[in-house]
Parts: C-alpha cells; structure tokens; sequence
C-alpha cells in the first residue's frame, strides 16, 4: 500500500549546535503530526555552514536552513514507515 504524504506539521522541541572547526553538528527534536498519530523524530545532521555569533539567536537564513533538513527527514521518515 503507497501512503502520500500531503501535509505535514511540525513543532521543534529542542536545537542543541555544536562547532568544531569547520563544521557545525546540530541535533534536533521535533514532534511530526500527521493525522491522529504524533511520532517523536529525532534527526542529527552535519554539514559544513558556519554559524558566527555572539548571540544565542540564529538568524532567519539558518533557521530556514534547519527546518529545510528537518522537512526532509521527516518527510522520509514517514515515507520509510508507510511504505514498509
């Protein structure tokens, strides 16, 4: 059976950055609602975007970025577990 996903919201629970070096690592929780279920999914991802500041606020641009990532994984997360 092929499930579509058509809609698909989210809440960030949590963003916790790390740098080292070049690279910076985040971990992310975000909560996915799709219809009456609410899975937990957790993504780590690296890449090699440079985060400078001196704030603990990020910018538009890296939050877009960030979201971007989560989408698609979340987006194949539950197009792994529909299509199993």
């Amino acid at each position: 059976m092929k499930y579509k996903l058509r809609r698909i919201r989210f809440r960030i629970d949590e963003i916790k950055f790390y740098q080292c070096m070049l690279k910076v690592e985040y971990q992310a929780r975000i909560v996915a609602v799709v219809g009456d279920r609410m899975p937990e999914v957790k993504a780590t991802h690296i890449n090699n975007l440079s985060i400078e500041s001196e704030t603990n606020k990020y910018d538009e641009f890296i939050v877009f970025i960030i979201i971007s990532h989560l989408f698609c994984i979340a987006k194949h997360y539950f197009s792994l577990k529909h299509n199993s």
